[in-house]
């Protein structure tokens, strides 16, 4: 348990990605979308500090990642199947809805949407593949 909490504070993960009832393969999956989720706040981040030239953008952009990241936790009883299909559907929703806000002009925060969509779906054909072969 202390490995794991060493490993969450050092990723900069939340303790939901680090569930001890999840699956070597489903902690993996959720491991390498979380250093997704911190490269994408770090760059919020910098465009907050340039706000002179991004405006409210950076804000935006740190509040879509942070929707995202709510629907992208992985409760230990929801299957593989059941997870992708619920966080493609609320992801896709997000998008929609990010999409007719009107404070994002410049579509950063739905482009930002749009990014873990296909991150989501890059790992789902990775996780897909592992699932397949035998152990």
């Amino acid at each position: 348990m202390v490995i794991t909490e060493w490993l969450s504070s050092w990723l900069g993960l939340d303790r939901a990605y680090c569930s001890p009832v999840l699956s070597i393969r489903q902690r993996t999956y959720q491991t390498q979308l979380a250093r997704e989720f911190k490269r994408q706040r770090r760059k919020a981040q910098q465009m907050q500090q340039q706000g002179w030239h991004w405006g409210n953008t950076g804000y935006l952009v740190a509040q879509a990642i942070a929707q995202v990241q709510q629907i992208c936790v992985w409760p230990a009883t929801e299957s593989s199947e059941m997870y992708f299909t619920r966080v493609q559907t609320e992801l896709d929703a997000l998008k929609t809805q990010w999409r007719s806000n009107s404070m994002d002009e410049a579509g950063y925060a739905s482009a930002t949407v749009s990014y873990f969509q296909q991150q989501v779906r890059f790992k789902l054909g990775h996780f897909c593949r592992i699932q397949e072969t035998p152990n």
